[in-house]
């Protein structure tokens, strides 16, 4: 919706770069682990990612794109903590 009312337009598949290699499914299906190193590092990409755009529309005045990033951060650290919870579950479960 902020793309468009900024008269701008969302990438197509085609023109994406996928290279999150953590969240390559992994070769064994039962590894659990990777999957939640791979959703964290993924949610700490994200983190960054809107950072990046709160940054860049605080320089610009932008305060509803900033407002909208804010709360997508606040999500994805959740989302993270989250993850970081059944890493620590499972490390627990291994020692």
């Amino acid at each position: 919706q902020r793309f468009k009312q900024l008269h701008g337009r969302v990438p197509g598949s085609l023109e994406l770069r996928f290279d999150q290699e953590s969240l390559r499914p992994p070769n064994d299906t039962t590894d659990v682990r990777s999957v939640i190193l791979g959703v964290i590092d993924a949610e700490t990409h994200a983190i960054d990612h809107y950072r990046t755009i709160i940054h860049h529309a605080d320089e610009t005045g932008d305060r509803v794109t900033a407002d909208l990033a804010t709360r997508l951060q606040s999500d994805e650290e959740g989302h993270r903590t989250l993850f970081e919870g059944f890493r620590a579950e499972l490390d627990a479960q291994i020692h």
